[in-house]
């Protein structure tokens, strides 16, 4: 136990501490405000994969799968439009920056995306489906949306490389 490692005499342990109490040692999670913070975060994340679902509903898609793992990649949203499959990253924030969260979509995001889309598509058994990369971008101070933009086609599966 810490009060037995410190030297401390029995008399010194606080009695209200479980470490006094226990027989074994005790350990003791740290709840910081990173924590909090994280957790925070996810939930943002959440309602607004929920507040963009409802939206692509809305425009008449059907939503497949949300929140598809293939790997260390993900996918928010996979949907229908008519014929195409939409594989949809969703983008959340709380208040206008400089830039719109669509932007946070870089090259890299991107990559991660188009593979987990292969993967989801080689699962399906068939890839010669037509296919679409959209993003949703998601203004969210409150409970309640102020901004939703959605952009049908934001990058397309292939890059030109540069050697």
């Amino acid at each position: 136990m810490a009060a037995e490692r410190l030297g401390l005499p029995c008399a010194a342990r606080p009695s209200g501490c479980l470490a006094a109490q226990a027989s074994k040692p005790v350990q003791m999670v740290a709840m910081g405000p990173f924590r909090r913070r994280k957790q925070r975060h996810l939930v943002l994340g959440r309602r607004g994969e929920r507040v963009a679902a409802a939206v692509l509903r809305e425009l008449g898609m059907d939503i497949l799968a949300r929140n598809v793992s293939a790997g260390r990649d993900e996918i928010d949203i996979v949907a229908r439009h008519e014929s195409t499959l939409c594989f949809v990253e969703v983008k959340t924030r709380r208040k206008q920056g400089f830039y719109s969260p669509a932007k946070a979509v870089g090259r890299e995001k991107q990559r991660h995306i188009i593979r987990a889309g292969k993967k989801y598509l080689h699962k399906l058994g068939d890839p010669r489906l037509v296919v679409r990369y959209d993003v949703v971008e998601i203004i969210m101070p409150g409970l309640f949306p102020r901004v939703v933009h959605v952009w049908p086609g934001a990058f397309t599966g292939s890059f030109n490389r540069r050697y």
